[in-house]
């Protein structure tokens, strides 16, 4: 039967075993996927702004 106190202390034991990457390795890896997150926003923003462009030209006709 499941018993949500033991899961509760394996789960927490699983996690001391964890090698956790250093906290200034962190802030970096963050900071790159924070830059490519806005460039690919960037570029999904200008083609999306392209495509509707072009269908407009075709609804307009």
């Amino acid at each position: 039967m499941f018993n949500p106190v033991q899961f509760t202390r394996d789960a927490y034991d699983e996690l001391q075993k964890v090698t956790w990457i250093p906290r200034s390795q962190m802030i970096g890896s963050t900071f790159i996927i924070m830059i490519l997150v806005g460039i690919v926003s960037s570029y999904i923003a200008f083609v999306d702004f392209l495509v509707s462009q072009f269908f407009g030209i075709f609804i307009k006709m």
